[in-house]
């Protein structure tokens, strides 16, 4: 299901961003990794911030692959937001 949303994101970003928030909503069948990425490849950072609010959550061990992501770094690097999710998560 991970590699249809990613597929999707590329191919038809408008069939996926219809599907994010159920994904979002049912999160224990994808990584959150995987839908952080989507949103980044979807160019749309309310998701990102659902996204990064889902992993406070969580105990989320792999906070540097999310600093080396290449569609995460494109789209979210830059912001306030997702440097300040980050530094949240990495104090966790």
């Amino acid at each position: 299901e991970a590699l249809v949303l990613l597929a999707d994101c590329f191919e038809n970003p408008l069939t996926a961003a219809g599907r994010f928030p159920s994904l979002l909503k049912n999160t224990e069948r994808m990584s959150t990794r995987v839908l952080l990425t989507a949103s980044a490849v979807l160019k749309n950072a309310d998701f990102g911030k659902q996204c990064l609010a889902l992993l406070e959550k969580y105990d989320y061990r792999n906070i540097p692959l999310l600093r080396v992501d290449p569609y995460i770094q494109e789209q979210f690097a830059g912001t306030d937001w997702y440097q300040a999710g980050l530094e949240k998560l990495s104090l966790s």
